[in-house]
């Protein structure tokens, strides 16, 4: 499914982006290797994969930032330095030092981050041969090329930007990379979002905290965690607006759509996919239970092979629900809609609806369920892919 919202990305004043082509997997001689410059007045906050089994780059940045405020970032593609031991912490702190020595700042606020095959390690050499070409590029307008050069698998680059109205103008761009492998939490991806809003520490890490348990968090496809995912919000401060409890709402609401969009492109990307599709579990007994329901039905390949030959048998999902083990659960009382037609009615086969038309498919397909034991909700997105050809990379 071709990605269709990437547009001109805006650039954020007090933060670069460079690129450069390393030869990593010298295919197309495409970027591999970035390298963000982040402003001294800028503030960022991170979050990292929750898999047990971090990657180098993801526990050497983890550990950095909890220490100093980073003021560069290096990611490189191709190789995923995951599954490498201490010879990959080596590699990462080896390539962070080599940025640090050229501009002339602590070791400590260079981050690292790599996503490609697992259980090879980096060609430090040419990385390191690549970074004079990646700094010397750095540029404001550097985010389209950065959008490419973080690709793996990806079928094209991600990225979105918005612009609202304060006290000055505050424009929010962000980029994304993430295809195979999806799984909450987050999903398989490295994402960079900036804004050039003032924010101070705490409100930031709230906000991008709060954005990825509602976007990045609810999409899900193959059940994959992914061991090196990171996520990153930059706020440099320098349109001099500052974001505060007062506009917090204002500015989420756009922080929000941003993360929305770059979630719904990691959706869209594998070629594979022809259809879009939202899970959404209704008034079940809390959050969690919500949630697991509805992982449940998206990521059930039963589920899905019916989607993508457009019969989308409803006992599929009762199926799926099934699979937890949850007290008291009344299966009479279930009521599913698929694309508004409401094909099981407590519990059974709505005799109206029980064989739908091929009139309701279109590329978004939007499974309604309610449980009929609480009030909780939760929305999940998925696709219909039913494998990835490349899951080396990561």
């Amino acid at each position: 499914m071709k990605v269709s919202n990437f547009d001109e990305l805006l650039p954020i004043n007090g933060m670069k982006l460079g690129t450069a082509f390393a030869g990593i997997l010298d295919v197309d001689h495409r970027p591999d290797v970035v390298v963000i410059e982040i402003g001294n007045t800028s503030n960022t906050a991170a979050l990292f994969t929750s898999s047990s089994f971090k990657a180098p780059p993801v526990i050497v940045s983890k550990n950095k930032i909890s220490r100093k405020k980073p003021k560069y970032i290096i990611i490189n593609t191709g190789i995923a330095n995951s599954g490498t031991g201490d010879k990959g912490i080596s590699d990462a702190c080896h390539i962070c030092d080599c940025i640090a020595e050229l501009m002339g700042v602590d070791s400590d606020s260079v981050l690292a981050c790599s996503t490609g095959r697992v259980g090879e390690c980096l060609p430090v050499p040419k990385i390191l041969a690549a970074i004079p070409e990646a700094l010397s590029s750095l540029s404001v307008d550097g985010w389209e090329k950065a959008a490419s050069g973080i690709l793996t698998i990806d079928s094209g680059p991600k990225g979105v930007s918005k612009k609202i109205s304060f006290d000055h103008e505050v424009t929010i761009t962000g980029i994304v990379k993430g295809s195979g492998m999806i799984k909450p939490n987050m999903a398989t991806m490295l994402s960079f979002v900036a804004t050039d809003a003032c924010i101070d520490d705490e409100l930031l890490n709230y906000a991008l905290k709060k954005v990825v348990n509602e976007t990045f968090n609810q999409i899900t496809i193959d059940r994959d965690m992914s061991t090196n995912d990171s996520v990153f919000l930059i706020a440099t401060g320098r349109s001099g607006s500052v974001i505060d409890e007062g506009n917090f709402h204002v500015f989420y609401e756009s922080l929000l759509f941003i993360f929305q969009e770059l979630a719904l492109a990691v959706v869209k990307d594998p070629i594979e996919a022809e259809h879009i599709i939202e899970v959404s579990v209704f008034n079940a007994l809390s959050d969690e239970e919500a949630k697991k329901l509805a992982n449940e039905v998206a990521e059930s390949l039963s589920v899905k092979t019916a989607i993508s030959n457009k019969k989308p048998y409803w006992g599929y999902m009762l199926v799926a629900l099934g699979h937890l083990e949850i007290t008291d659960f009344d299966t009479k009382l279930v009521n599913i809609w698929i694309n508004g037609c409401h094909v099981v009615k407590d519990g059974a086969a709505n005799k109206l609806f029980s064989k739908i038309s091929d009139n309701v498919f279109d590329e978004f397909l939007e499974i309604r369920i309610d449980v009929a034991r609480g009030r909780s909700v939760r929305k999940v997105l998925s696709n219909d892919v039913l494998h990835h050809a490349h899951h080396r990379s990561i």
